[in-house]
């Protein structure tokens, strides 16, 4: 069965690349013909959305063909064949998400809907994905759980085909598809659960480890990096496999709560774990430096050695990775932190552009690819590129992207540009999903300071300050929320908290034109201060 799955999906490949350099060079004929060879190819049993995923991912690896144009084509082609087979419903699927990506999300959505159910779990998991990646997750969430249900139920193996092992996989993957979710929507422990869940389902999986690394991620938002800690040292002795990945996250962890050298000893700890696992599998030089762990690792060390100040070992570090990974997106988005942090917004907007663009080509993902896109319009900002910024957070919305942080930032965005009565609608949302979320997540700093921020800018200055100092005290090293408390005490002519204030922030700050602006309002508070 292994062989006969391996060699179906080399035809479609096949017959996918021939698609798509057809539909690139405008040879429409041969794109339907190709479309039906692959059509053919894909085994009943399977998903013709699953084997499109696959192989549409490995095309893009190697493809310079322009994503955008084969897209359309494909969409405009997907119809046709759609037409002369319609009961191909997965057809109709792959042509709600190329809708979907093209923007056109009401008739992506209506014609998803259109499409008669079936009782598979995939065919409830396809629908939850394109909620998903849509914003609807109320919707996504509803979907994965009917999946769960369907695999959970009664001769499930027997009535779809699929073994107990295919099952496993199925359910650990649809469990942490909805911890995706559930992190989205700010419900955090719910998020956990699904992750453990997962976890039990296939436990001695890779997966299984990264859903691990997930929940330490969770803990240090919920409960602390103590906590954080005391899982993944728990999770090296349960499952010592995946231990260089453990520690590695660990390293992370120690890195953004500033205790440099433990998190120095911990990603040493886990470079030679990858080092050894290397020499075991023989592997060159090369293949160590293109291994995804590997890349990973180093991007870890880079983050560590600018939060250390050490700017020329991150300097030489990131050179090293261009040119072991020249065109990579993560390697990109390095170079436009490195640059962000150096005040040079030039060459960051220039990196920022490449990364997203690659995006965009699905080598992101669809979860990454907002937070390029948030960063992005961020630096437009800085530039006085304001319709850019404006441009790309729209965009955000459009695809379902976008979190409270986002419409208020375009809010205020807007606002500066005197456009009150455009910018007040993203205000008032944005406040109703930063209040819905901290009911579930009362600790979480990242929504606290949002909606501290949005309660000042609003005027209601007691609640902002309240909310900002849960927020300080949440997360200790958050330089902006340290500096939003500054402006908001001294606003409030409480200078001698402000200077705490701003001290806390200078000592945090990292980019050269935060640390002259919070050095001239330092100033400002001390010269108020009566001698």
């Amino acid at each position: 069965m292994l062989v006969t799955l391996t060699v179906l999906h080399l035809v479609s490949l096949h017959w996918l690349t021939r698609l798509e350099r057809s539909l690139a060079s405008g040879h429409l004929e041969e794109a339907e013909k190709a479309f039906h060879q692959l059509l053919t190819w894909v085994p009943r049993r399977l998903e013709f959305t699953t084997i499109w995923n696959r192989a549409a991912l490995d095309v893009r690896l190697v493809s310079p063909l322009p994503p955008e144009r084969v897209r359309k084509s494909l969409l405009a082609l997907t119809r046709t064949v759609a037409s002369k087979r319609p009961r191909l419903i997965a057809l109709r699927r792959l042509e709600a998400h190329l809708l979907r990506q093209e923007g056109q999300l009401d008739e992506a959505r209506a014609l998803l809907e259109s499409v008669p159910r079936r009782p598979h779990p995939v065919d409830a998991q396809q629908r939850a994905i394109f909620y998903e990646l849509t914003g609807d997750l109320e919707r996504a969430v509803e979907e994965y759980k009917l999946a769960l249900e369907r695999l959970d139920s009664r001769w499930a193996g027997t009535k779809f085909g699929i073994s107990r092992r295919s099952q496993a996989r199925l359910r650990a993957h649809l469990l942490r598809s909805k911890a995706q979710v559930h992190t989205r929507q700010g419900k955090l422990d719910e998020a956990v659960q699904a992750l453990e869940a997962s976890i039990l389902s296939e436990p001695r999986s890779l997966e299984a480890a990264y859903s691990r690394v997930a929940v330490a991620g969770l803990l240090e938002r919920t409960r602390g990096v103590e906590e954080a800690e005391r899982y993944l040292l728990d999770a090296i002795g349960h499952a010592p496999p995946w231990a260089g990945l453990f520690l590695q996250t660990l390293g992370e962890i120690q890195t953004r709560a500033g205790r440099y050298t433990e998190a120095h000893q911990s990603l040493e700890q886990s470079l030679a774990r990858v080092m050894v696992e290397a020499a075991q599998q023989l592997r060159t030089g090369r293949q160590i430096s293109q291994n995804p762990r590997y890349l990973s690792l180093m991007l870890a060390r880079f983050e560590l050695e600018m939060a250390s100040g050490q700017i020329g070992a991150a300097h030489d570090l990131l050179e090293r990775l261009q040119e072991q990974n020249p065109e990579h997106p993560l390697v990109q988005l390095a170079w436009a932190g490195f640059y962000e942090l150096q005040g040079e917004d030039t060459l960051s907007v220039s990196w920022l552009e490449r990364a997203v663009g690659r995006a965009d080509s699905g080598l992101l993902g669809e979860m990454t690819r907002p937070a390029a896109r948030s960063r992005l319009a961020e630096a437009y900002v800085r530039l006085g590129r304001l319709d850019d910024a404006e441009a790309e957070y729209r965009r955000a919305l459009r695809a379902g992207e976008a979190g409270p942080a986002v419409r208020a930032t375009l809010g205020y965005l807007l606002a500066r540009q005197g456009r009150e009565a455009d910018a007040n609608p993203l205000f008032e949302e944005a406040m109703r999903d930063f209040r819905q979320k901290l009911r579930r997540n009362p600790s979480d700093s990242e929504l606290l300071a949002g909606l501290g921020n949005l309660l000042a800018y609003r005027g209601d200055l007691e609640d902002a300050q309240s909310y900002l100092e849960r927020a300080v005290s949440s997360s200790p090293r958050d330089c902006a929320a340290w500096s939003s408390l500054g402006d908001l005490r001294q606003k409030r002519n409480q200078l001698p908290q402000a200077l705490e204030a701003y001290r806390k922030a200078l000592e945090l700050a990292q980019r050269p034109d935060q640390k002259k602006s919070l050095q001239s309002r330092l100033a400002e508070v001390e010269g108020a201060l009566p001698t």
